[in-house]
């Protein structure tokens, strides 16, 4: 028997959780513009890289933590699990069991899963469970081009050991968007002057192959001026990404100074919008510079000196922005 839930699909971002969250959510009947999950994420708005722009730089930490807030903030209740950890064969086993029953209930429910690793190293949909067969159907950034099925017992990975499932479990009864918004605002603020702390209050410590915050920019030009950049493509990935990212939460930002509870900020939330518009033109820029299907023109040392110009210019806009929406939380 099938199991499946018709709807629930990946829509494109260069996110792949904002794309698979966005797709949960339109399966539940609650289609939210892009800009708008950029934006509550706090993705919109951070900063993070890897020192040779490897992709996971991208990833955020612990995702039973951070990919639940992200849910929080659009007004839904999860259920997260992940292990980084095995002790046994038979550990990943029970592992993968306990998460085919947990998954076939919910969606019974009508409520897909996310999942990590199917069909490449990104988020992904679970919307559908043959009983027989035991596979899921999955959605990914990969539609159209992989749409087999993952079977229950091949979920997350073993080397390296992960296994990661988000499910939603309903809408918060108390959700307040306004004051949502102002906690994905001030975590990214958090993030931008080295004052994070996770839910237990302790300061976030960045890996030392990542970089996080205004000094991102720098690792990420020293990367490109001495060629220490693990995959050529990644260059016009990162950038894409980041080009998203900003222009997606310029747009969120002037979307809330349509709100009355925001009258006050107005001015600084404009003028934060207009220098993440700055900055999107800048990772635009750099994108076009080193297109993802040409490796050769990262050889082209006067290349590589405008891609620091870009960024070098990405930071000043970027910190302008980044000023101007502390001086708007403080209204």
């Amino acid at each position: 028997m099938l199991t499946e839930i018709p709807n629930a699909r990946f829509l494109p971002c260069m996110d792949s959780f904002l794309g698979s969250w966005a797709g949960v959510l339109r399966a539940l009947d609650d289609e939210r513009p892009m800009e708008d999950l950029w934006g509550l994420s706090g993705l919109g708005l951070r900063m993070q890289i890897h020192r040779a722009l490897l992709p996971v730089g991208l990833l955020g930490r612990k995702w039973d933590e951070t990919c639940s807030a992200i849910a929080n903030r659009t007004g839904y209740a999860v259920a997260a699990g992940l292990r980084d950890l095995f002790y046994t064969p038979d550990d990943v086993r029970q592992i993968r069991l306990a998460w085919i029953r947990t998954i076939g209930k919910a969606l019974d429910d009508g409520r897909p899963a996310i999942s990590f690793g199917m069909h490449g190293p990104a988020f992904g949909i679970i919307y559908g469970y043959d009983e027989q067969t035991e596979d899921y159907a999955v959605s990914t950034f990969l539609d159209g081009q992989i749409d087999a099925p993952v079977n229950g017992l091949d979920l997350g990975s073993e080397d390296p050991p992960l296994i990661f499932v988000l499910i939603p479990t309903g809408p918060l009864a108390d959700f307040d968007v306004h004051a949502a918004a102002r906690e994905a605002i001030k975590g990214a603020i958090d993030q931008h002057l080295g004052q994070e702390f996770d839910a237990k209050g302790v300061r976030v410590e960045t890996p030392m192959d990542l970089v996080d915050g205004t000094a991102a920019y720098n690792a990420w030009s020293a990367a490109i001026e001495t060629g220490r950049v693990a995959q050529h493509w990644s260059l016009g990935y990162y950038a894409g990404y980041y080009a998203e990212a900003r222009s997606a939460a310029s747009v969120w930002l002037s979307k809330l100074t349509n709100a009355p509870e925001w009258s006050k900020a107005v001015p600084e939330l404009n003028r934060a919008a207009q220098h993440l518009e700055h900055e999107a033109d800048c990772f635009g820029t750099l994108s076009g510079l080193f297109p993802m299907q040409n490796p050769e023109t990262f050889q082209k040392l006067g290349l590589r000196a405008d891609a620091s110009a870009c960024l070098r210019l990405a930071r000043a806009e970027h910190i302008a922005a980044m000023e101007a929406l502390i001086e708007a939380l403080a209204k």
